[in-house]
């Protein structure tokens, strides 16, 4: 149906927008199809993450458990929970691998040891969960006008 639709632009008050195929914010794009296809942030996420794994590794034998896992919030459960409600729905193992390998390094678990336990031990959800988590709350404190205010 979209295709048979040809706008040239669009009357907003004293403003014309004109239509585009795809529309980049902070770090997210969409398509004029309100698809998340010419979005390649999931993949470069993923890319810096891993590379801030590869470089907080050594630092686990010169701190200890709770300052590791202070160190690991900051450089990787903050890239993957930005924008994290736009992956809802979308397939996890690449996000959920990076969860599992931050988890190892603050715990010293060996790659192939189950990982349920530390994520336990961490009181960290899966990585679809958590995403599901994370929408709900912000869907919550908006209803509830406890969300932070847009300008």
């Amino acid at each position: 149906m979209a295709s048979k639709l040809h706008i040239t632009s669009l009357q907003v008050g004293d403003d014309s927008i004109t239509p585009v195929t795809k529309a980049k914010g902070v770090d997210v794009t969409i398509d004029c199809h309100m698809t998340m296809k010419a979005h390649a942030s999931i993949s470069s996420v993923c890319k810096g993450a891993f590379i801030h794994l590869k470089n907080l590794s050594p630092l686990r034998r010169y701190l200890d458990r709770e300052s590791m896992e202070c160190v690991v919030h900051v450089f990787i459960t903050t890239k993957l929970d930005y924008c994290n409600s736009l992956y809802y729905g979308f397939p996890s193992k690449q996000f959920q691998s990076i969860q599992n390998a931050a988890a190892r390094i603050i715990s010293g678990t060996r790659k192939y040891d189950s990982i349920t336990p530390v994520l336990r031990s961490l009181h960290w959800l899966p990585v679809q969960p958590r995403v599901t988590f994370k929408t709900l709350v912000l869907v919550y404190k908006t209803v509830n006008i406890m969300a932070p205010p847009y300008q």
